[in-house]
């Protein structure tokens, strides 16, 4: 699960605090709930471009994560919800669900990875010779 639009100024201690709470209000006394709320854990915390930070939180699925949307850190309400993983991807042939180090198939290592034309790969090509933007 990830904890997002966190004021630069929020601590992973902070993050974790208001997770639980979310969590514990969502349960409603719930002693399975209370039990889990232990192994609740921040794994890492990033910064955004625009100041604003993101936190990457490790959530029991036996606490019902999915049952809170919003959660309250410090003054500011902050989105909670499921982390998608990027797509593992093949830089040889740009096909999914393998690595290059398993590819069999054409290497087009050399080509956009959008469109698959070789003319605008190299670095120093203007945008507005891009064919595939």
């Amino acid at each position: 699960m990830e904890v997002i639009d966190l004021e630069s100024t929020s601590t992973a201690d902070a993050v974790l605090a208001a997770v639980k709470k979310a969590i514990l209000e969502a349960g409603k006394g719930d002693a399975k709930v209370a039990a889990a709320c232990g192994d609740i854990s921040v794994t890492s915390m990033w910064r955004l471009t625009n100041g604003q930070q993101v936190a990457k939180v490790r959530v029991p699925r036996s606490v019902k994560p999915t049952e809170v949307s919003r959660v309250r850190v410090g003054w500011t309400n902050c989105r909670f919800r499921i982390r998608r993983p990027e797509a593992i991807r093949c830089f040889k042939c740009h096909g999914f669900g393998h690595t290059q180090g398993r590819c069999s198939g054409l290497d087009m290592s050399d080509s956009c990875r959008k469109c698959g034309d070789k003319s605008h790969k190299g670095e120093g090509v203007p945008f507005w010779k891009m064919r595939c933007l």
